[in-house]
């Protein structure tokens, strides 16, 4: 069942009396989708922004208790809020569900009350959860995230390089003359400049792209699975986009430019991010003594 909208609840179960009970039950609360199988289950986390999961621990292919972490931490940057759905009552089934972590139980046959106020409120919390986590990855000013979660999103794609080896890229970017703005303009106006720069170019980023603000007027963009040859591509594009699209400044256009470093985790190499940071630092750092508004691929360690 695709589903693409939020909220967004998993039902994990494979008895079809259950799937169907539950589907009357929930009708309405929330976008649901079903899996029959961990596999399945997997696979749909992986792909889609589920807020709530049902988790039934006999299942054909596992049980709940050994799928518990993987779907917990799906290898997305947060982690899942699971309720255990369960004929058994025996209470050390119950705690040791607990003690991994889910939320509650719902116990079969299903009360419909029970089941509803249970999911409505977990439903309810995890929202909110995600409100607060949002705005804790977010740069205040422009909306873009921020450096804390550009880390924290770059070691989990270092991670699955050292798994899978796909190649990703890293840019800096920092605006040429940012202090002549902000000294002609006034900071209101330099403040105006940056939302526009991130307004601009957040458009050209794909869904799974990382852009973030790390500090003044220096920027950082994670590309998951991008060659440096793409990296190159989106950072010239970047380059000669942003002169052709000026700010209005106290009722003035002044045409922004910006030089870029690009670096890649490469087939023979995986440094850590701070090392890639700092090879991508150098290539700007060229960038701007070779006349700044232009890009530079870092140099292979």
């Amino acid at each position: 069942m695709a589903c693409t909208d939020r909220p967004t609840i998993l039902i994990v179960e494979d008895e079809p009396a259950n799937i169907h009970s539950l589907a009357q039950i929930l009708q309405g609360t929330a976008r649901l989708c079903f899996a029959t199988s961990g596999a399945e289950a997997l696979d749909i986390v992986q792909k889609l922004a589920v807020d709530l999961i049902l988790l039934d621990i006999l299942l054909p292919d596992t049980n709940g208790f050994e799928l518990f972490p993987r779907l917990h931490d799906s290898g997305t940057d947060r982690q899942i809020p699971i309720l255990f759905v369960t004929a058994l009552c025996r209470e050390e089934e119950e705690a040791q569900g607990l003690r991994l972590g889910a939320l509650d139980y719902i116990k079969k046959p299903f009360n419909p009350v029970i089941v509803q106020a249970r999911v409505s409120n977990l439903l309810r919390l995890s929202l909110a959860y995600r409100e607060l986590e949002a705005s804790s990855n977010s740069d205040f000013l422009t909306g873009a995230f921020n450096r804390r979660y550009l880390l924290k999103m770059a070691e989990l794609e270092r991670h699955r390089w050292r798994r899978h080896e796909r190649p990703f890229s890293l840019l800096l970017l920092d605006i040429d003359h940012f202090k002549q703005v902000n000294d002609r303009f006034g900071h209101n106006a330099g403040d105006r400049a940056l939302r526009h720069l991130v307004r601009l170019f957040q458009a050209q980023f794909r869904q799974e792209d990382i852009f973030a603000r790390i500090g003044g007027e220096e920027f950082a963009a994670l590309l998951p699975e991008t060659a440096l040859s793409g990296a190159r591509e989106l950072a010239e594009r970047l380059c000669h986009l942003l002169p052709c699209h000026p700010v209005l400044l106290d009722q003035q256009p002044v045409a922004l430019q910006v030089s870029i470093g690009v670096a890649q985790v490469d087939e023979t190499l995986c440094p850590s991010i701070e090392q890639l940071l700092e090879q991508a630092d150098r290539a700007l750092y060229q960038a701007k003594r070779q006349g700044r508004n232009q890009v530079v691929i870092a140099a292979r360690a």
